[in-house]
C-alpha cells in the first residue's frame, strides 16, 4: 500500500496520539524561580526538561541584563536551575 493512501494515515494517527498523550503526562515544562545575579530580583523561567542538561543565555525580565542559565536534571526529573553572571 502506498504511503499517500488514506488507510496508512488511519494506522499512524493512534500511535501519534498515544505519543502526544505520553509527552503531556510527563510534563517536561517546569516553572522555576531564580534570582537575577545582577539586580537580585526574582525571575520566573519556564524550563523545558526534555532536553536534559543544558545552558543558555536569557535576559532578566527586570533589568534586561543577560543571565547565563544552567539546567541540570535530577534523577526524579526535577530541574535544578542556576542563574549566573
Amino acid at each position: 500500500m502506498a504511503e499517500s493512501e488514506p488507510g496508512n494515515a488511519q494506522k499512524v494517527l493512534p500511535e501519534i496520539a498515544q505519543d502526544r498523550d505520553k509527552r503531556l503526562r510527563m510534563n517536561y515544562l517546569q516553572t522555576i524561580e531564580v534570582v537575577c545575579p545582577f539586580c537580585w530580583e526574582p525571575v520566573v523561567l519556564a524550563v523545558d526538561t526534555s532536553g536534559g542538561e543544558q545552558s543558555y543565555v536569557e535576559d532578566c525580565t527586570v533589568c534586561c541584563r543577560p543571565m547565563n542559565i544552567r539546567v541540570e536534571i535530577g534523577a526524579n526529573g526535577e530541574a535544578n536551575v542556576q542563574a549566573e553572571c
